[in-house]
């Protein structure tokens, strides 16, 4: 079975390492990849949203499967695209990922001005959820090093 991952951060990276595992799992492409990666899959430089070349890529390789990683492609509809050229791709549809992806900032930017989600923090103590920022959702809604369990009303400490 011949595998293409789209993406090359620490998401495709783990993907890419557990597909390698598989007994079944011939080939592993990555587009664009990393160093990590090259070392279970073949690195193949490329524009994640070039859609067009991808797919191109995909039936030169004879892919069995496309796994897309990253937001940015998901949310602009590469899963669709994929489909709609007779391709078998692994991903949410361009309407989920909008979904997915629109959800936390819209809960952190009320009309009123408040932010839903700390509030619902505040309430209920849960470590924060991430921030809907220009770096693909990856900045903490705040730094915190300790965290209290509701449940338990002990203290995880997340220092180390």
């Amino acid at each position: 079975m011949n595998i293409m991952i789209i993406g090359g951060g620490g998401r495709e990276h783990a993907l890419a390492w557990k597909v390698s595992r598989s007994p079944s799992v011939s080939n592993i492409y990555c587009v664009p990849g990393n160093a990590g990666i090259s070392e279970v899959a073949e690195c193949i430089p490329g524009d994640v949203s070039d859609y067009e070349g991808l797919a191109k890529l995909a039936k030169e390789k004879r892919v069995d499967i496309t796994i897309v990683g990253p937001e940015a492609p998901l949310s602009l509809g590469i899963v669709d695209e994929f489909k709609d050229m007779g391709l078998s791709v692994f991903g949410p549809s361009k309407e989920a990922a909008q979904i997915e992806s629109s959800r936390v900032n819209e809960l952190q930017n009320q009309p009123d001005g408040s932010n839903k989600i700390e509030d619902e923090q505040k309430k209920e103590r849960r470590p924060p959820l991430r921030r809907r920022s220009g770096r693909g959702g990856k900045q903490p809604a705040q730094e915190q090093k300790k965290f209290e369990d509701p449940e338990k009303g002990n203290i995880i400490d997340v220092t180390r």
